[in-house]
Parts: C-alpha cells; structure tokens; sequence
C-alpha cells in the first residue's frame, strides 16, 4: 500500500513535462500478437513495454525523488529570494523560496505523510523535484490558457475526489477511510496542488483531444479472421446484406479477438503487421475492407473511429515549451539541466 502514493505523486509532473508517462489504453495485448492478424511485431512490443516500465515503474519514481548523492538544499532562505525564474515564451515565472516551501515545509514536517508516500524521511533533493514540479504547473496553465480553456471549480472537485479516493486506501483498517484520507489532505499543502495539477492536466487532455484534426489518432479497428479468402468473401457479402460486424466476427473469426466481437481497440497501424496496416491505413472511416492476406489467414476489417492519445500529446507540449524556456536557478538551491528538463544538483 505504502507504493499507492509515490506512484501516484512520482514526480508525474515531471514525467509528463519530459513525455515519460503515456497511457496504453486499448493496446493490443502479447497474447493476441501471436495469433491474430493486427497485431504489433515483437520490436514494438518490446518498445511498449519499455515505455510502461518508464512511467509505471517504482525504480523510476524514486530515483526522481532522490537524485543519488544529492545534498539536502537549503530551505532557509528569505521567503522572497527568487528561487526559480523562467521564460516561457512571452511569459516570464518566478517562483519564490517561499511558495517551494509553502509546499515542502508542512508536507514533509508531517510524519504521517512521511511515512505513507515518501517511505518515512524526506527523500534527498525533494525540493528540487517540488521546484520543478512548480515550473511545470506555470507551463501547464499557459498551455491550457492558449488553448482556450481554464479548469473550472468542478474540474478542481473531480480531482480532489479523485484524489481522496486513492489516499483512502492507505487507510484499510480505518473505520471511515475517507474521511482520513480528507484529513490527510486538508494538513498536506504538496496533495493540494497535485489536485490542482491534476486538474489542470486533465482539462489540457480534453483540450487536445477536441481540438485534434478529424481523422486524427490512432485507428480504432475490427477485424474478422478467417482461413480461407472463400470465407473471407462470404463474410463480405453478409456484410452487405446489413448482418451485424461485431456478431458475425463472433461467429466465424478464428482470431481470439472473436469473442469480443473482432475488437483490436485502438493502436497505430505500424503496430500491425504490413499488409494489415496497409489496409488499415487505407481504409475509409465504416467500409469493410478485404480480403486482406497475412501469414495468419484472411481478413475483413473496419475502422471504427480514431482516437488521439490526449495525455501524451499534452505531455510533449508541455515538453516543447520547457525545451524552449530560459530557466534560471539559485545556485544555492541547484540548476537547470535542458536536457532533463529539470532542477538539479549543482555540479
């Protein structure tokens, strides 16, 4: 349980701001690639899962929290010292040592806090990662004002809910979990602003999405599998005459996508195998396609939609406009590393 957090707060900030952390919504499982037509090849395969290890894995979280051989950065400066001081674009952002340690004093002064997300002593460099985590809010909300957006108080109370529901597992054995989990978050300033975050992050997810180009995205495809380009044709031809995609793939695709109706969900069509991704890449938005052979047999398919990866894409603009910033540091706190896109040690 005491994972739940760090994986939660792992610097998803900074994940996000460097394009690690994506979703994998709907992509084809290993399982299927061995047997069915649209399938990824092992290289990608092998590629997804390096991404997932990226953004999931526990190592990672850590070793953004603490920097190896990081010395404890002072948090003792006046309040109003300039701790950061970036141009981002046209906007110029100071954050304070103050406003990094409005958020790093009372959080990590809370034992409990302590012991539930950060393994029970404030990791080394922990207010770096804050420091760059701020910046990346300051990005994130003149992405979302170009956009044409703004996160809206609902937007902050889905969040905060959503929140609280992940810090309430934290406390299994609690009489009302909730409501330690509020309490929690009412003492901890760094669970507030990861709602605000969050909040803001989803708002710039939407954004994306609903300003994407139609026919953008990734395929979102059926297919019907079968032996022979004969039954390949007369599954066309049923097509045709008005019988149901999804129930006719039930009944005759020897693919083990068959049974939930041919469903390949939504994937890049270099995922696929060439003659199918050709096809896929030809296809217009409802027709049927096929037969298209592949060394796994016959197909009739169909792309249903496009859907774009929202989070991702939001990731690298938010990637692109740090890329682009002129940051300054304190050098008693540490510098800017462009590359990493992030505050680091001096040195």
């Amino acid at each position: 349980m005491k994972r739940l957090i760090p994986a939660l707060i792992g610097l998803v900030l900074v994940a996000a701001a460097c394009g690690v952390e994506r979703e994998s919504d709907d992509v084809l499982s290993a399982e299927a690639d061995a047997a069915d037509g649209g399938q990824p090849d092992s290289s990608a395969a092998t590629e997804e899962d390096t991404d997932s290890s990226s953004s999931s894995g526990g190592d990672a979280t850590e070793s953004t929290l603490a920097p190896p051989a990081a010395p404890t950065p002072p948090t003792t400066a006046p309040a109003g010292d300039v701790a950061l001081t970036a141009q981002l674009g046209d906007a110029t952002v100071e954050i304070t040592h103050g406003q990094m340690n409005d958020l790093v004093v009372p959080s990590t002064e809370n034992q409990e806090f302590l012991e539930l997300a950060l393994g029970g002593a404030r990791p080394e460099g922990f207010e770096l990662s804050v420091l760059t985590e701020q910046l990346v809010s300051e990005a994130l909300q003149l992405e979302i004002a170009d956009s044409g957006r703004a996160v809206s108080d609902a937007d902050l109370e889905q969040s905060r809910e959503r929140l609280l529901g992940q810090v309430a597992t934290l406390y299994p054995a609690a009489e009302d979990p909730l409501a330690e989990a509020e309490r929690l978050y009412d003492e901890v300033p760094y669970l507030q602003f990861l709602t605000v975050y969050q909040a803001g992050q989803d708002v710039l997810t939407a954004a994306v999405i609903d300003d994407a180009d139609p026919g953008a995205g990734s395929p979102c495809v059926s297919h019907i599998l079968l032996d022979t380009e004969a039954d390949a044709q007369g599954a066309i031809d049923r097509l045709g005459d008005g019988e149901d995609f999804a129930e006719l793939a039930i009944e005759l695709s020897t693919g083990p996508s068959g049974p939930s109706g041919g469903d390949l969900g939504c994937a890049p069509s270099s995922n696929y195998v060439p003659a199918f991704a050709e096809a896929v890449d030809n296809a217009e938005l409802g027709e049927f396609v096929g037969p298209v052979e592949t060394e796994f047999g016959f197909h009739v398919l169909v792309v249903n939609r496009y859907e774009v990866d929202g989070r991702t894409l939001a990731a690298e603009q938010l990637r692109e406009r740090l890329a682009e910033a002129v940051v300054d540091v304190d050098e008693r706190l540490g510098e800017w590393d462009p590359t990493r896109l992030a505050v680091l040690p001096a040195g």
